[in-house]
């Protein structure tokens, strides 16, 4: 009796494959919402477009993304790479920004403690280019007073450790590991700004990560190392700083003006939770794929 199949698609595309069956199955539409690009994802982990995995991934993520009937995309960026890699026109798409928990938005995060501390929350990958985070605090070595707070597990966890040290930076970063979601309060209430970085040499540099969602909800200043969509927002909410994906050198200088200037970004916080309100809550999300998709059964274009 239902209408629609609707694929809520992160990794790996292959669980787009029964929604396509039922399509069939059943003569019904398809709505697929894209979280993780395929075959772009694949490229973190060193598999080249030349290689045969490649090319049978892209064969295989082409097949899935033609038989949808509507894909919702969580970045504006998509637009492009769908056209360029899976030749889909932008018509077939449509914008809907992944939501966030509102939880945060109500919770009074700002508890009064000594020094200047930056919190970094969630997964720790190749992607996430944490490099990037270490050379800029390798910069502020003359600068005292501060901390950078690493709330998180991935794969790339052992390999950081590893640059602190060698960066001679154990006074300056704190590793906390994977702490439950429970624990959260207790990091926002720490922080003074959120950081977030992320690798910018392929599309996947252009999305918007979701811990800055969860940054804005908290009402927490951003100091980033981004580009694409991610920078876009953080610059027009006025929530904080954001520099190009890889520049250690201006990352450093956002964390010292906010050492040295932390009144400045007082307002940043406000400015995110407003921000969040009218572009990132769950019933934005829930409103727009609803119309999407009945507007998909019903044969309209919104």
């Amino acid at each position: 009796d239902f209408d629609v199949v609707y694929i809520y698609q992160l990794s790996p595309v292959l669980m787009g494959i029964p929604g396509i069956l039922y399509k069939k199955l059943a003569r019904k539409k398809v709505f697929l919402y894209c979280c993780d690009l395929w075959p772009e994802s694949v490229k973190i982990m060193n598999i080249r477009e030349k290689s045969v995995v490649f090319r049978v991934l892209k064969a295989i993520s082409t097949f899935i993304y033609r038989n949808c009937d509507r894909i919702g995309i969580q970045s504006k960026a998509f637009y492009r790479y769908f056209k360029e890699a899976h030749d889909i026109e932008q018509d077939k798409l449509c914008y809907i920004p992944q939501f966030a928990d509102s939880a945060y938005l109500e919770k009074d995060f700002n508890v009064p403690h000594e020094g200047f501390n930056f919190v970094f929350l969630g997964n720790i990958g190749i992607a996430q280019n944490l490099d990037c985070l270490v050379k800029a605090a390798a910069l502020l070595k003359d600068l005292n007073g501060f901390k950078v707070h690493i709330v998180g597990d991935g794969s790339y966890l052992e390999k950081m450790k590893e640059l602190v040290q060698d960066n001679s930076l154990e006074d300056k970063f704190i590793f906390y590991g994977r702490r439950p979601v429970s624990e959260m309060t207790k990091f926002y209430c720490l922080a003074d700004a959120c950081l977030l970085t992320l690798e910018g040499k392929s599309i996947i540099g252009q999305t918007i990560p979701s811990k800055l969602q969860g940054y804005m909800a908290a009402g927490k200043a951003v100091a980033a190392a981004i580009d694409g969509a991610a920078q876009g927002v953080i610059l027009e909410a006025d929530c904080g700083r954001a520099v190009a994906a890889g520049d250690a050198d201006g990352l450093s200088g956002i964390m010292r003006d906010m050492v040295l200037h932390a009144e400045k970004y007082q307002a940043c916080g406000s400015h995110g939770r407003r921000y969040f309100t009218e572009h990132f809550t769950k019933e934005h999300y829930i409103d727009r794929t609803e119309k999407e998709m009945k507007a998909l059964v019903s044969g309209g274009i919104i």
